[in-house]
């Protein structure tokens, strides 16, 4: 789970700021994993490394709206309703924190990602950061050494 603050002016020019809250329980994940063979993390990695902007926009669009969810105050309960997700889905907050990662760089995008899953200490979530940028580098050195032999 991670909290993420917010600032935007609202509809009447007032300056919002807001934290919000996102997790994927071992549920969630399973459920939008299924669309990629290698995981969330490798499939965003794989939308990104063919260069499809659109995908990658609609993959954190719907990462942000079903990882989205409101604390319970004094309890162990996340709060993610249907109409918790579409007041959210339709909010200035969604549009705000959206755009900060859709224009941010992929780090960021990968660090979301990995705090918002489950079970996962700061070590093995550093390890999958690592992970990650190791496989997106291993993936750019074949186009390079291509690119050079065919030059």
């Amino acid at each position: 789970m991670i909290k993420q603050h917010v600032s935007y002016e609202d509809y009447d020019g007032n300056k919002v700021e807001k934290d919000l809250w996102f997790h994927l329980n071992k549920s969630d994940l399973a459920k939008m994993s299924l669309g990629f063979d290698n995981g969330l993390i490798e499939g965003l990695t794989e939308l990104q490394q063919k260069g499809d902007k659109k995908a990658v926009a609609e993959f954190i669009d719907n990462l942000l709206v079903n990882a989205y969810g409101v604390r319970k105050p004094g309890s162990d309960v996340f709060l993610k309703t249907p109409e918790i997700k579409e007041d959210f889905q339709y909010s200035l907050a969604h549009d705000e924190i959206l755009m900060m990662l859709l224009g941010g760089e992929d780090d960021e995008i990968i660090n979301f990602i990995v705090g918002i899953m489950p079970g996962m200490s700061a070590e093995d979530r550093a390890n999958v950061i690592e992970q990650v940028k190791n496989a997106q580098e291993a993936k750019k050195l074949p186009e390079s050494t291509e690119a050079s032999e065919n030059a």
